[in-house]
């Protein structure tokens, strides 16, 4: 995937210039593949990430914050 070759060459930067990669679009056209390869990629270069599926939560930002805590382990 080009998507995957793009993402590698942002996280092999000295510099990182994304924090949060937000993916959307009509279902069965891969995303929670990528997706799941980027996570694959992050932990093979030693790098800390986070999935969290939108879809199993309210569509606010005080939910998808409170999800994400939850997930970094932040009380």
């Amino acid at each position: 995937y080009k998507e995957l070759q793009d993402f590698k060459g942002i996280i092999t930067t000295s510099e990182l210039s994304y924090f949060l990669l937000y993916f959307y679009g009509v279902g069965g056209q891969g995303k929670t593949t990528l997706l799941k390869q980027m996570v694959e990629i992050c932990q093979q270069n030693q790098l800390y990430s986070v999935y969290l599926d939108a879809r199993e939560i309210n569509a606010n930002p005080h939910t998808f914050q409170e999800e994400l805590r939850l997930l970094v382990g932040i009380e």
